[in-house]
């Protein structure tokens, strides 16, 4: 015992030690080091695994950024990190770890630039949880602080989003927790998100509830005709051009099918000009965990395939890609909560309300609790008035999920975003 609480007590002052010596800022004492995969999961036997030094690096942590603008999502890139020993990743400042794509550089925008960006626009979500935590981290960047958060696994509509400019809506996808035979197909969840998209008062031809001045009412006929009337304007049908958005993806379901009806259900709703972002598969299931499925080297290896093929064909489509596998799998140790350790991000509360810039925020849920999927229920949710000081605000933590949204918002704003590097928040 006492053997073992000096252990931890040594772990716990050499810790110590590196982090004082990682506060030297000298730039003889730091290299640049790069990894493409973690050696306790190699996914891709034909490369190198753990950090390396980074070729042609001189002694010096700043990370150089290339001149040229990534003109994909999927540039083949590694995490950069300074380090004072490539044996020892304790001597790394993983404060300072950026993933740097080889020959380019991911824009970064600011929130004037992000806002700016998004005015006018609808951005749908279709996929799981992982899917979900770009969409909240979008709506962080755009709106400076996040005051409602849940763990949706229905269809949820945001509005008045970036001071009444911008429409998020998410739609889960697959509903892994029902019945084989009872799931809504891919199709049936895609056609419900674009329905959703097209606005607030086209969703109460539904269901007859109305999210008025911060209160939920469920009106007759007659009431939600005239509010129907007073904001004709602000329901508009989703726009064929970039102006609309749809980000799709998840964790390891997408495959070429999927890619396949998203252009064939577009093109039926006269949607073909729509962006259209694809989300890769991500590292995930390597564990083994009672109750879910668990993939062996093999599987995981393969991954590195359908990936490849998933993020050719969605460009061969017109579509845009985000390498998520990629990102991922150098770092697939810093999975946050949930069993699949699939999940890079985490929402937590802060223990003090933000500022908050828009307080107007209006929701439309379209059935289903979401706090456990097993409890489906129907019908709006109560909120406070928005008027009234928020009572919580919530931050989407993890650094990787922070590369990969860093990312989907350079692709979606390629004409607003300025020059920068991605680095871990």
């Amino acid at each position: 015992m006492h053997k073992m609480l000096g252990g931890i007590r040594q772990a716990r002052m050499n810790r110590l030690i590196y982090a004082g010596l990682l506060r030297i800022k000298s730039p003889l004492v730091f290299a640049r080091t790069h990894c493409v995969q973690d050696c306790g999961l190699v996914v891709r036997p034909d490369q190198p695994c753990g950090l390396e030094p980074f070729p042609g690096s001189r002694s010096s942590g700043e990370v150089q950024v290339s001149p040229q603008p990534c003109l994909s999502g999927d540039e083949p890139g590694r995490w950069v990190v300074p380090c004072l020993s490539c044996s020892d990743n304790r001597t790394c400042d993983w404060r300072e770890v950026a993933w740097q794509p080889d020959s380019c550089y991911h824009p970064l925008l600011d929130q004037p630039q992000l806002q700016t960006c998004l005015m006018n626009r609808k951005v749908l979500f279709i996929g799981d949880s992982t899917n979900r935590g770009m969409m909240y981290y979008l709506m962080e960047r755009v709106n400076t602080t996040l005051e409602d958060w849940d763990k949706a696994h229905d269809t949820i509509v945001y509005h008045n989003l970036n001071q009444g400019r911008t429409i998020v809506s998410y739609s889960y996808y697959p509903q892994f927790w029902l019945p084989k035979s009872q799931r809504p197909t891919f199709q049936r969840a895609l056609q419900q998100l674009l329905e959703s998209g097209k606005g607030l008062v086209n969703t109460l031809n539904d269901f007859g509830s109305v999210f008025d001045g911060g209160m939920w009412a469920v009106c007759g006929c007659e009431a939600v005709c005239q509010i129907r009337k007073s904001q004709q304007g602000r329901s508009q049908p989703l726009e064929n051009s970039p102006q609309t958005v749809l980000v799709a993806g998840g964790v390891q379901w997408l495959n070429l099918n999927h890619l396949r009806t998203i252009q064939q259900v577009l093109k039926r709703e006269g949607l073909e000009n729509i962006m259209v972002v694809v989300k890769s598969l991500g590292m995930g299931f390597h564990l083994p965990v009672d109750g879910i499925r668990s993939l062996p080297l093999n599987g995981v290896q393969e991954l590195y395939n359908v990936n490849k093929n998933i993020l050719e064909s969605a460009k061969h489509l017109g579509f845009e890609v985000i390498d998520t596998l990629s990102i991922t799998m150098g770092r697939y140790k810093e999975f946050l909560q949930g069993r699949c350790a699939c999940h890079f991000h985490e929402v937590y509360k802060l223990p003090f309300p933000t500022a908050a810039s828009q307080r107007n925020l209006k929701i439309l849920r379209l059935g289903g609790e979401s706090g456990n999927p097993a409890n489906e229920q129907t019908g709006p949710r109560q909120h406070e008035d928005p008027s009234s000081p928020p009572d919580v605000s919530y931050h989407v933590k993890g650094p990787v999920n922070a590369v990969y949204s860093e990312i989907l918002l350079s692709r979606i704003c390629v004409n607003h975003a300025v020059n920068g590097t991605i680095r871990q928040q």
